[in-house]
């Protein structure tokens, strides 16, 4: 596993949502916390189209979907994975199918740090960067059937373009990380780490938000 991967795994979750008899998962990442005595606001980021779409009563995230029952010696129960209750949306953007949502949980949270966002993402036209998310979870009919576990993929920033999402053009980079339903939402990280872009899974062309500071093109 890369350094970079290594660096933002614990900060990547599932964004799972329960009801009517199906799960619909995607993914998110830490962006930023809010202490506030033995409790602290946690920020996370995900696909737009995800926030919209996870509308069942039972919204939370969850630190895997796919963990084996069992430790390595087969015998000892694996301790169950880390889920943070009481999601709520903050914030939609529909010219990049962005959103950030937020959990109020305890403050020593057992949790990566924020993902970082680059000066530049210039600095990545046409290097490698990686991306991590629940790649193939999609809906379900229950996270019990689920084997996908969370994973890493790499490819390479290889250009930017234009699409249209809900009647708005905006510029979205364009690169050949895996990007299949369930990855939503997941971050896309330069060799340093760095924040790039948002994996959003809209067609048969891999494409990831782009996410950089203004003025940094």
């Amino acid at each position: 596993m890369p350094a970079a991967v290594r660096a933002i795994w614990p900060s990547v979750y599932a964004f799972v949502c329960e009801g009517n008899g199906s799960v619909y998962t995607a993914s998110a990442f830490l962006v930023g916390r809010a202490e506030r005595g033995k409790t602290s606001t946690y920020y996370f980021m995900t696909a737009g189209h995800a926030a919209e779409d996870c509308q069942a009563p039972r919204r939370y995230l969850a630190e895997d979907v796919g963990r084996a029952r069992f430790e390595s010696d087969g015998i000892t129960l694996a301790a169950p994975p880390q889920r943070l209750q009481g999601v709520s949306t903050v914030y939609v953007d529909d010219a990049y199918d962005l959103a950030v949502v937020k959990v109020e949980a305890n403050a020593t949270l057992r949790i990566g740090n924020p993902v970082q966002a680059g000066d530049q993402c210039d600095k990545a036209l046409r290097q490698e960067v990686y991306a991590v998310g629940f790649p193939g979870v999609g809906k379900r009919r229950s996270l019990r059937l689920n084997r996908e576990a969370k994973r890493w993929s790499t490819g390479s920033f290889v250009g930017y373009g234009k699409a249209e999402f809900r009647g708005v053009e905006s510029i979205y980079i364009a690169s050949s990380v895996d990007s299949l339903p369930g990855s939503s939402g997941g971050p896309v990280v330069d060799e340093n780490g760095e924040l790039v872009g948002v994996v959003g899974v809209r067609s048969a062309l891999v494409t990831t938000a782009l996410y950089c500071p203004a003025g940094s093109r």
